[in-house]
This record gives C-alpha cells, sequence and structure tokens, in this order.
C-alpha cells in the first residue's frame, strides 16, 4: 500500500472556502489503498486500491470559537470540504470531521483542540 505522510511544522487548515485554524502541528496522509498480490515465484504485483486521505490538527481554540463549529459538524456527521497548502500547492478534499478533542489549561488559560478527518482522494490544484 503506497502512502504518503507529510507532517508540517505549522499550517493553516481551509473549511469550505475559510481558514478555520492555525494548526501549531498538522499530518496530512495519502494512501494509495493498493497490497501487493503474491504468487508461488513471490511478490506479482500491486492492486489499485481506493484513494484516501487523513488528516489531524492541533490548533489553539479562541474562545469566539474558531468559525467552523467543527464539533458541530462533528456531531451532526456533515463532511466539510478540507484544502492544506503543501510543497507549493493545494490539496482539496472532501472530509468527515472523525474526531474532537479539546484540553484547557487554566494557569494559561489556554484551550486547544485535536481534530482529525479523513476523506477520499484529494484533488491538487
Amino acid at each position: 500500500m503506497a502512502t504518503v505522510k507529510y507532517i508540517v511544522r505549522a499550517a493553516p487548515i481551509y473549511a469550505n472556502g475559510a481558514k478555520i485554524a492555525e494548526c501549531e502541528s498538522l499530518t496530512f496522509e495519502i494512501s494509495g489503498g493498493g497490497e501487493a498480490v503474491f504468487g508461488l515465484e513471490g511478490l506479482l504485483t500491486f492492486t489499485k486500491g481506493a484513494v484516501t486521505t487523513k488528516a489531524s490538527c492541533k490548533a489553539i481554540v479562541p474562545v469566539a470559537g474558531m468559525g467552523s463549529r467543527f464539533t458541530e459538524k462533528l456531531v451532526a456527521q456533515v463532511d466539510v470540504e478540507i484544502g492544506v497548502m503543501l510543497d507549493g500547492k493545494l490539496f482539496q478534499v472532501t472530509m468527515r470531521p472523525m474526531t474532537a478533542n479539546y484540553s484547557s489549561d487554566s494557569k494559561t488559560g489556554r484551550v486547544e483542540g485535536d481534530f482529525s478527518f479523513e476523506g477520499g482522494a484529494p484533488k491538487i490544484v
């Protein structure tokens, strides 16, 4: 299975054309979905599978929210169009919000969120 995994130090993440977060860290994984096919002689070829993407983002959550109402979309099981700038290109993909994990620190007054998304093949612009 061919997998490309991008890890970037900081990047914005867009949902439905609007910047929703400046990620402290972002992982964006593209998987080719193929599998190895073996025969008597050993490895014969690789199948072509469905291309999938996974993204996870750690971001500061302002008191006013991120503008995307991410948690509401997660609970309602609504897909969002996500865009991530990587390698000088915009990767756009329809993704489903999968998890939202919030943590807060009363000493610093900081609220952080860890968010994950899953989707199909990205469109590279």
